[in-house]
């Protein structure tokens, strides 16, 4: 009883400190498992997140190879479509048969050899990039509905409305392109016309015509602010008008996909600065190619100097290698299978895989997967 007794005394005694103790104990204890329960949570919402962006990026890649046959496909069209409006080969047949106008023809093949070149590098670009774009928001919008639906199968009305939507870059294809050539034509008339075929071009005089040509191309009356090549991919606003009626809901009440809507952020997207930027990008490596395969020609004219003498050579400045005009009308003539083939070109797999066009087409695909409406804020990271 006296042990009782004491240990009773002294719990009575420390009762304050067995309080505090227990208290402290209990508080750490429920905090630590508070923290454990957030910590697990978070960890939780990361891998969730990452989960989710890794699937994007898989889907995302998905639509790039799709946009990639797409392309291929659409290409060799295009270039038939460039052949038939600038037959460069009917004058190169006529001036295999010796004619007396062979001057005349020549001046023809000259200018047709230049349209045809430009045409084929600002069609490719204008066609790599607003394909990228409509299945880019096709891609996304897709997805988005995948996330917050967990559906992603579409409806026949759906199959037909993505249909009609991606084949409105037919207008560029069938009337757009046209209207290019013309355009195209009648800047380098300006440039070329009057410049004789015996006239000597060295690479940088060349590149100078070139940037001549294209200023005239690329330029804007003072009261446009868009895109100069909009005219030619779509016929009026918004991006061709194709579907009004179409609904923005299904028979079953699903989110569907609106024609009229994806008209509509389609030309918003088109006739935007950050489209021109990146389009403008594109079209400078199309000519940057363009030069590296034409310099090629240079450096077979380019005479050999035999050892003994290159230090003499250097000492004198040699004059940079020309070429008449004349030498370089076949390769631009032959240019167009260069740029527009029926296989993937060096050039055309260049085009895609630019980092400003892959930044640019997953800036739209992401804002599509967030809101099928998120068009205003698509900007260049």
């Amino acid at each position: 009883m006296g042990v009782l007794s004491t240990v009773w005394q002294f719990l009575k005694k420390h009762k304050r400190k067995f309080l505090f103790t227990g208290t402290a104990i209990t508080g750490t204890y429920f905090a630590l498992k508070y923290a454990r329960n957030k910590l697990d949570a978070y960890q939780e919402q990361q891998m969730a997140a990452a989960f989710a962006t890794a699937q994007r990026q898989t889907h995302f890649d998905s639509n790039q190879r799709t946009c990639l046959l797409t392309i291929n496909s659409l290409v060799p069209t295009l270039r038939d479509q460039i052949m038939t409006q600038l037959n460069c080969e009917h004058l190169t047949q006529q001036l295999q048969t010796k004619p007396s106008n062979k001057v005349h023809i020549w001046s023809e093949l000259k200018l047709m050899a230049f349209t045809r070149t430009f045409a084929s590098i600002y069609s490719t670009c204008i066609l790599v990039l607003t394909l990228r774009v409509q299945l880019n928001i096709v891609g996304g919008c897709i997805y988005s509905r995948h996330e917050n639906e967990n559906d992603s199968q579409l409806t026949e009305e759906e199959c037909a409305v993505q249909q009609q939507y991606l084949e409105a870059i037919r207008y560029f294809m069938e009337n757009g392109v046209l209207k290019l050539c013309d355009l195209i034509q009648h800047s380098v008339e300006k440039e070329v016309l009057n410049i004789s075929l015996k006239q000597s071009l060295t690479k940088q005089s060349l590149k100078m015509l070139i940037d001549r040509i294209r200023i005239n191309i690329e330029k804007l009356p003072n009261d446009v602010k868009k895109t100069p090549f909009l005219a030619f991919i779509c016929e009026s606003t918004p991006f061709v008008h194709h579907g009004s009626h179409q609904s923005s809901e299904s028979s079953n009440g699903r989110m569907s996909f609106s024609l009229s809507n994806l008209m509509q952020e389609t030309y918003d997207i088109i006739s935007s600065e950050d489209y021109h930027y990146v389009l403008q990008s594109m079209i400078n490596h199309g000519f940057d190619y363009l030069l590296t395969h034409i310099s090629r020609v240079f450096a077979s004219a380019t005479p050999r100097i035999p050892a003994s003498l290159e230090t003499r050579a250097s000492s004198e400045n040699m004059a940079l290698p020309s070429l008449p005009l004349a030498k370089l009308i076949p390769p631009f003539v032959g240019s167009v299978h260069n740029v527009c083939s029926d296989t993937t070109t060096e050039y055309l797999q260049q085009l895609i895989s630019l980092a400003v066009a892959n930044d640019y087409a997953f800036e739209i695909y992401k804002s599509f997967c967030c809101s099928s409406n998120a068009v205003n804020t698509i900007t260049m990271s």
